[in-house]
């Protein structure tokens, strides 16, 4: 009988359990909205602005490439996935930090349990990689429309190495809110000297084959510069990367994310 009796305790609490995974669920959907809808009064707008953008940060760069007679002299394909493999992965990098440490933004979300921040923080690496999915996808295809046909020689490769761009972004994000929670200033000014600094040291703009021995010793330190590199070696049919690897991005982004759990927990205590 006392079996029975807990069993149907067990069932009793089972609609308790739905009701706070809904709650969650809910929660998260919240705050991907919030993340999209970033500094507009509507969903569509927020998604319109990330579209433009991007559209104008890749037609930035190519036009760049055009006029200064660079272009894809390096790597024999198609200037726009030249692009999109070097300026897209890090622009989805360093937005993830951002959209990262912006995620506790407000006193009133500080005061939140601590299962409700943490779907907070998912939301918001969520929604941005929604929003970067979203308008690279609309780049792509109008210039598929309207421009060239264009093919990628391993599209599995390339979306790996978006995803690991994406979640190391996240790594890098959380470590910052650690450092936030105790010194906002610093955690401020350290997001946007690593913009700067992977404005360079990502390599989005040079090929690594090309780099000299001399050079190269200051971008293989940085997991974006492998990143980058390899997705380029799955984008392109004539390309193969010699000076980096997948396994070097990969531990770094596993260590980042551990070391970020870390200092988010340690300091929301």
């Amino acid at each position: 009988m006392q079996g029975i009796g807990n069993v149907r305790d067990g069932a009793g609490d089972r609609p308790h359990v739905l009701t706070r995974l809904h709650g969650a669920v809910e929660r998260m959907h919240r705050s991907v909205a919030e993340e999209v809808n970033r500094g507009h009064e509507h969903m569509l707008l927020g998604v319109i602005s990330n579209v433009a953008q991007t559209i104008l940060l890749v037609g930035v760069f190519y036009l760049m490439s055009v006029l200064s007679g660079f272009g894809t002299a390096m790597i024999r394909g198609d200037l726009l996935i030249y692009l999109i493999t070097g300026v897209f992965l890090f622009n989805l990098h360093v937005k993830s930090v951002t959209a990262i440490l912006g995620s506790d933004r407000g006193s009133k979300k500080k005061e939140l349990p601590r299962a409700e921040r943490v779907m907070a923080t998912v939301g918001a690496a969520v929604g941005c990689l929604y929003t970067q999915l979203y308008s690279v996808a609309i780049v792509l295809g109008l210039y598929y429309a309207f421009v060239e046909h264009i093919s990628i020689h391993r599209p599995y490769g390339v979306v790996v190495m978006l995803v690991l761009s994406w979640i190391s972004g996240v790594g890098v994000g959380l470590i910052l809110i650690g450092l936030k929670q105790r010194v906002a200033g610093l955690a401020s000014f350290l997001a946007q000297a690593y913009s700067r600094i992977n404005m360079i040291g990502s390599g989005q703009m040079f090929v690594a084959n090309m780099l000299p021995a001399n050079v190269l010793v200051y971008f293989e330190w940085n997991p974006l510069f492998h990143i980058i590199d390899q997705a380029r070696g799955f984008a392109f049919l004539n390309y193969s990367p010699w000076f980096s690897n997948l396994a070097y991005p990969a531990l770094a982004t596993a260590v980042l994310l551990l070391i970020g759990l870390l200092a988010e927990a340690a300091t929301r205590k």
